[in-house]
């Protein structure tokens, strides 16, 4: 952008729509101080990098300048600003080295040295290269074997417990030694709270209620190996947990034989009591107005993006979940299909997570609002 910094774009683009920095301030309901140091590109002003973002994005929008692309300047900015590394401030001076004059014969002498030893170095290549492609092709296809290619609407489960939502279509690669089994979501119908799956190998359609769960027995011992539980269904798709229980896997091919279907107790044990065992969270925001949007989850990652009205966004996490949003007055968010009551400020920074209650015996979910 004709080598000016973000600051001074901020600061052309106003004066040239004749606004002033009160103007400004009034509209995005952000603080003179916080657009005044956009401007000066004073970026030690901002309680954190990502209140600097969310307020540049805002105040781009109400001048009509692409976001993206000063946020893309600002972080090449930033970069050209860092301090050279310590080892390059203290990497001594190269001292220019005079070489004694050589005779003609030593040259010649030198000369047919430098062509044996390229000549021994040339043999040895040749010999060793079969031995090393074979190395490096095998390791390759090893690291195929390890990881497939994923497709657009196909999900890889690495971790030992994994959380999330997903939709018609999805595809599911659950990890069996060597092998991967493909669980396919068929069908989500929210109103009668049911879902169908298949497995690849397995021919059946399964149906699963929420709350219900299929244990897999690799080896058809009699213990769980693996386990799936239907946590919530709703509008925007289905929330799976995902669970390996022993480090067995399957031997004699997959099957019926390998899946149970029953009623799961994650939601509450026989007595009615809270189970000890976390319900998933889930996070759902939905804009009226536009605004700012950033969740971190401790499953799925961190999702950042500029909402449009009628737009939302959901995340799943396990233990916690932060938020942060602007233009908060046009933002409605929901946890686990109950709303949160956001106060009267511009900007939100809240945390949501699960903190166990020794008294209760149970786990009690806890939404902290920070400043």
């Amino acid at each position: 952008m004709d080598g000016r910094s973000v600051g001074k774009i901020i600061e052309d683009k106003r004066k040239e729509l004749n606004l002033t920095i009160e103007q400004c301030s009034s509209e995005t309901r952000i603080s003179k101080k916080f657009l005044k140091s956009i401007e000066d590109d004073n970026f030690d002003a901002f309680p954190g990098e990502v209140y600097y973002l969310g307020f540049l994005r805002t105040y781009s929008q109400l001048l009509q300048l692409d976001a993206n692309e000063l946020v893309k300047l600002y972080y090449r900015q930033k970069k050209i600003e860092e301090p050279a590394p310590l080892e390059e401030l203290t990497k001594p001076i190269k001292k220019e080295i005079k070489l004694p004059k050589l005779s003609k014969n030593a040259i010649s002498i030198m000369v047919i040295a430098v062509i044996a030893v390229v000549l021994i170095v040339g043999i040895i290549l040749i010999v060793s290269i079969p031995s090393k492609q074979k190395s490096v092709t095998d390791s390759r296809q090893l690291d195929k074997e390890q990881k497939p290619e994923l497709k657009k609407n196909e999900f890889l489960i690495e971790q030992r417990r994994t959380i999330r939502t997903f939709r018609p279509g999805d595809v599911i690669l659950i990890p069996d030694g060597s092998n991967y089994h493909r669980l396919k979501i068929i069908t989500v119908d929210p109103k009668n709270k049911v879902t169908q799956l298949s497995f690849e190998e397995i021919a059946s359609t399964l149906e699963l209620k929420e709350k219900d769960k299929i244990d897999i027995d690799y080896d058809i011992n009699g213990e769980t190996d693996f386990q799936i539980v239907l946590n919530e269904l709703d509008s925007s798709g289905v929330s799976l947990t995902f669970e390996r229980l022993t480090s067995e896997y399957s031997r004699n091919g997959f099957t019926t034989d390998n899946l149970s279907i029953s009623s799961s107790s994650v939601a509450q044990t026989d007595s009615g009591n809270s189970s000890l065992t976390m319900p998933p969270l889930v996070v759902v925001v939905n804009a009226s107005k536009k605004g700012y949007i950033r969740l971190e989850s401790d499953i799925e990652g961190t999702i950042e993006q500029m909402l449009a009205p009628s737009q939302s966004v959901k995340i799943s996490g396990k233990e916690k979940i932060v938020l942060m949003l602007t233009n908060s007055s046009g933002m409605s968010v929901m946890i686990n299909n109950s709303p949160l009551v956001l106060p009267k400020e511009f900007t939100i920074y809240c945390v949501i997570s699960w903190i166990f209650d020794k008294d209760k015996n149970s786990y009690s979910l806890v939404t902290e609002f920070k400043k």
